[in-house]
Formats: C-alpha cells, sequence, structure tokens
C-alpha cells in the first residue's frame, strides 16, 4: 500500500509486532488488522441523492476502516455513497486487493457483513 500516515502492516515486522498484540488481547493468532464500516452524516447532495440514504433512512458516506491492536488506523476507505454495502466497499478498497495477493501474511477480523475468506474472519451467525 502507499506510504503515509496511515499505514497498513506491510513489513515482517510490522506485521510480527501487530500479530503479536492482537494476540495478546484475546489469544487470536495472525490477525494483522480489524475492519469495519460507519455511516457518516452528510448533507443531502443535489445531485445522486437516494444513492447516499442509507439502511437507516439518512444520508452518509459509507467509511470503511481498519485498525491495529492499539486501535490506530491502518486504511481508510471512504469514497462510496451510504447505500453501498459494506462487502462491496471492502471488495473494492485497497485493503482487499492487497489481502488478495498476501493473505499467507495475516488475517483480517470483520463482522457478519464482511465475506469470510481465507484472510477474513468473520462471526458465526447462527452456531
Amino acid at each position: 500500500m502507499k506510504d503515509s500516515a496511515i499505514q497498513f502492516p506491510t513489513t515482517d515486522r510490522h506485521r510480527h509486532r501487530t500479530k503479536t498484540g492482537f494476540h495478546a488481547i484475546r489469544g487470536f493468532p495472525s490477525v494483522i488488522s480489524a475492519v469495519d464500516a460507519t455511516h457518516v452524516r452528510i448533507q443531502t447532495p443535489s445531485e445522486d441523492e437516494e444513492q447516499y440514504v442509507n439502511r437507516k433512512h439518512f444520508h452518509s458516506i459509507n467509511v470503511q476502516a481498519s485498525c491495529d491492536h492499539r486501535g490506530v488506523f491502518t486504511s481508510i476507505n471512504a469514497i462510496w455513497p451510504g447505500s453501498t454495502h459494506d462487502a462491496h466497499v471492502f471488495r473494492t478498497s485497497e485493503l482487499f486487493h492487497f489481502m488478495e495477493t498476501h493473505h499467507h501474511d495475516g488475517i483480517l477480523l470483520g463482522d457478519s457483513a464482511y465475506p469470510c475468506k481465507l484472510y477474513m474472519l468473520t462471526p458465526y451467525l447462527h452456531p
């Protein structure tokens, strides 16, 4: 991923530090990031207004973020209108494309809105 103040763990050293941190918190091995999305309220847009109405019936941008074991952001994607499902935001993100090619380097934790993949752990809805 690109160099910036928000940096996903791409080096061996950074991944090891993050995996160790997550493991110390709850005993999950190999976790390099937790990912989720939230809706940031916006003013009613003048174009494509209906695209920005989310499932809670207010106008928003669907913002996906990932963080490390300390709660520090490691990626942010804030380009989709509120009606966009979290799974689509993920599939079109740099994070998804990075993990598709580097999934052997660690695991993401996500909620039930995300797809279960080799590199994404999601909860069992009805165990």
